[in-house]
């Protein structure tokens, strides 16, 4: 299927959710830092093709990361997941956020976000 990149802080999150994407057949990995995500990214040469990003991240915010993975990733989709997102939020001139789930979420939401994100 599909090459998933998990990001948050919250370990008990990213195992659940890469659970329940590897069984609906996904490549999971996972990052709890900016800088960690930015590695894992390089690491993997624009195999990844959706990263689901927590805004709220140890290193940095998830906000900063944000122009970074637009300049160097263009074609990476991104959904914002997050617990606590600010009420300015706006995505309409960054077309690469193609969706936002406020947490907690139900995992058919998520999935539905997936698949119309990875499918569109």
């Amino acid at each position: 299927m599909s090459n998933i990149l998990l990001v948050d802080d919250e370990e008990l999150i990213l195992t659940a959710v890469k659970q329940f994407l590897e069984m609906a057949g996904h490549s999971v990995f996972t990052a709890t830092t900016g800088n960690e995500t930015l590695r894992i990214l390089a690491d993997q040469k624009g195999e990844i093709d959706l990263v689901l990003l927590d805004l709220t991240l140890p290193d940095m915010n998830g906000l900063d990361l944000i122009p970074k993975l637009s300049v160097d990733y263009p074609s990476l989709k991104v959904v914002i997941w997050s617990g606590a997102l600010p009420d300015e939020l706006e995505f309409e001139d960054q077309p690469f956020i193609k969706a936002v789930l406020s947490k907690p979420f139900d995992l058919r939401d998520l999935r539905e976000t997936i698949d119309r994100t990875l499918g569109g």
